[in-house]
């Protein structure tokens, strides 16, 4: 590669001189042009030479015109080889060295040239040897001349059941066979040189070896723990080595435990207990023993299974992950775990704890055999979007993160998150609103950076937020624009728009909003006549839910996959209109979640999985509402459970709902003994305080809303 490059480097270098030289030259033609090298070549670029060898090497420079076409030799070591200016190559010592022709010009061409020493013949030391069987002995062989380049042979045997021989170069430098014999008889051995295939053998003799008497037999285990049918081969040593008897025999001390071949020293394990093998040298009757103890047999783990394979947790969520180790009876059941991720969840014998957002594999693997099993861990926060007093008895509007509070407002004023939603740890929307100077401000939180909906000229509230496709916002809510009437409003991406309405007069209010594809529902109420009709507008076209015949009042929306429209709130009996049934509309249709004599309302809806949730209140015989949650199959028929999130003692309601893996999530607030609140997470059904609780607090705090991502 060198030379390819030198090579280049020197045309280009004559190419540019050829130039320089013809346009210094040039003119109108009177003067005479010089044609000056522009490459030169060799006729050998690699060759071999012996000491005192030479060869001509020839030159080539072109064009054929140029004016000096001569060249100068040299040699990059002058030890190995010399060259005359004529271009005489003499190898003088064995190595590798570069000849070098250069143009005056500076262009050059090389040969690289090895000088070595080739093999003319070999000599063993002596031509014969004799052997007794289990003998040893050194040949020698001598390359000539001794300082030839390769010295490098190759030993063999004629027959290796009579003889064997294996090469080597002792201390000293010299080419060795070592000679073992084996049994009696008549060979040769030879040895071959690399360079030149030069040859030369010596006869080997092997004669019977004098009796050599045993001495002691051992073996090379002195304990044995053996399962159940399995086999493991016992292997006597008889000293010296070269004894000449070598048989032994073998004996278990009770075959029905372990059995051993009588001459192989083959043990099987029989049944479980303790046996000794024995082995006998033939000659002396020299023993050694081995205490063998029998194992149930072992049972290999050909695989391993976890149940579940998934999981979706939220940050202090422990869930167990159950192995299964195949097969049930297998001898080492012991499992190794591992998380590919511990800021998102750690494991302990199984044991999952989710410690932040994001994905983790847990990897179980089986000590016997590595088998290997995961689990897909997905951990999401749990945001929960409400309000909390502080000491001055102003509401803080509060932002709890996995059950610890972000204050989202100063505390100067009363400000209140009504909604939250998360599109991942680093974006996540809340809206609420704040009252200053007596008018309360339509907000946004982004992050906890609050921007203002309204401009505080008219009371306005925030009631809903849903981040479509990452990037664009919805807000619902109202604003009082006509006389200090509330009218319902959409927010998209901080542009308001006005939700229709029938009665310039009447009141109408939007609770919540829901966004599936193209299509933007919203959902809330309009005031007509004094009577208040729940309303779903859908892409801002009204739809009337309820007869219109008693009050009702729309309070959140959620579309299924399939399409279907599930709308949660309350309807008032023409009968006795202070009573209010919880509803849920489906496409429109309502089904009744409470009892026609009790004062109810149903405050939000969501799908997960198989099931739709509703949460809600309901008042118990003794006038306090029960915080509630109902359920139905996705099929969407009769409601299968209805089950109270409170005990009565004292007032309580769920505001938000949100499902999650195997789990539903409930916010809302409880009441106590003093008439303080405090903002109440249900899981399952398992009340966690987000706030104190206990009955000698008068402070109000309240959980609106809830959403896990």
């Amino acid at each position: 590669m060198k030379k390819k490059l030198l090579y280049l480097a020197t045309t280009l270098l004559a190419l540019l001189t050829a130039v320089i030289v013809s346009l210094s030259c040039g003119g109108d033609g009177g003067e005479n042009i010089v044609i000056v090298p522009t490459a030169v070549s060799l006729d050998k670029e690699m060759m071999t030479l012996q000491p005192s060898e030479q060869t001509l090497l020839k030159a080539e420079v072109m064009p054929a015109n140029a004016a000096d076409r001569k060249v100068k030799w040299t040699v990059t070591s002058q030890s190995v080889a010399m060259v005359s200016d004529e271009g005489v190559v003499t190898a003088l010592l064995p190595g590798q060295t570069d000849i070098i022709a250069t143009t005056h010009n500076g262009l050059m061409a090389t040969c690289r040239l090895t000088v070595l020493v080739s093999v003319t013949g070999v000599k063993l030391n002596t031509p014969t040897m004799s052997l007794g069987v289990g003998g040893h002995d050194k040949l020698f062989a001598t390359i000539e001349p001794s300082n030839a380049t390769n010295k490098n042979v190759r030993w063999t045997s004629n027959n290796n059941n009579i003889a064997t021989v294996v090469g080597n170069i002792d201390g000293s430098g010299l080419v060795t066979g070592i000679v073992e014999a084996v049994s009696p008889g008549t060979t040769f051995v030879s040895v071959v040189t690399l360079d030149g295939a030069f040859l030369a053998n010596c006869v080997i003799t092997v004669t019977p070896a004098a009796h050599v008497p045993v001495q002691f037999v051992t073996l090379n285990k002195t304990t044995l723990s053996l399962p159940i049918d399995n086999s493991e081969t016992l292997v006597a040593g008889i000293e010296p080595s070269h004894a000449t008897n070598q048989n032994v025999f073998w004996l278990s001390s009770d075959p029905d435990i372990a059995s051993v071949s009588y001459f192989g020293g083959i043990v099987t394990g029989m049944k479980v207990g303790t046996a000794t093998i024995t082995v006998t040298t033939e000659e002396g009757g020299h023993k050694a023993t081995c205490v063998v103890t029998v194992v149930p047999a072992v049972i290999d783990v050909t695989g391993v299974s976890l149940d579940p394979v998934s999981l979706s947790l939220v940050v202090g969520d422990e869930v167990e992950i159950r192995p299964t180790v195949m097969p049930a009876n297998a001898t080492d059941k012991l499992v190794l775990w591992s998380s590919s991720d511990e800021n998102v969840a750690v494991v302990s014998n199984g044991t999952v704890t989710a410690r932040g957002s994001g994905q983790a594999i847990i990897t179980a693997t089986t000590r016997d055999g590595s088998f290997t099993a995961e689990c897909e861990v997905n951990v999401a926060d749990v945001y929960v979007a409400g309000y909390e007093e502080n000491a001055g008895g102003m509401a803080v509007a509060t932002l709890w993160v996995n059950g610890e509070p972000r204050a989202l407002s100063n505390g100067a004023n009363n400000a209140y998150a009504n909604s939250v939603f998360a599109l991942d740890a680093n974006n996540v929307y809340v809206t609420g609103y704040e009252i200053i100077g007596g008018t309360s401000w339509a907000r946004l939180w982004i992050n906890g950076m609050a921007l203002d909906l309204t401009n505080g000229r008219n009371q306005a509230r925030a009631n809903s937020v849903f981040v479509s496709n990452g990037k664009t916002y919805y807000v619902a809510g109202y604003e009082e624009e006509r006389q200090g009437i509330p009218s319902a409003k959409l927010w998209v991406n901080g542009v308001a728009t006005p939700l229709p309405y029938g009665s310039a007069s009447g009141r109408s209010e939007a609770n919540s909003v829901f966004v599936q594809g193209d299509n933007v529902y919203v959902v809330g109420y309009e005031e007509l006549a004094g009577v208040s009709y729940a309303r779903l507008w859908i892409n801002g076209d009204p739809k009337q839910l309820g007869t219109g015949s008693a009050n009702t009042l729309a309070s959140s929306v959620f579309v299924l996959p399939n399409g279907r429209i599930c709308v949660a709130g309350y309807e008032s009996t023409p009968q006795n209109p202070q009573m209010r049934m919880a509803r849920l509309w489906v496409d429109g249709e309502p089904k009744n979640l409470s009892n026609v004599n009790n004062y109810a309302s149903a405050t939000s809806v969501f799908a997960s999985g198989s099931d739709v949730h509703a949460v809600g209140y309901e008042n118990n015989a003794s006038s306090r509402s029960i915080a509630r949650r109902w359920r139905w199959e996705n099929s969407l028929g009769s409601n299968t459970e209805s089950n109270p999130l409170s005990d009565g003692s004292y007032n309580a309601a769920a505001n938000s709902v949100f499902g999650y893996g195997n789990k539903v999530y409930a916010v809302g607030y409880e009441n106590n003994i003093q008439g303080g609140s405090a903002a109440i997470l249900w899981v399952n059904g398992f009340s966690r305080p987000l706030t104190l609780k206990i009955t000698d607090v008068r402070a109000n705090a309240r959980a609106n809303a809830v959403f896990v991502r």
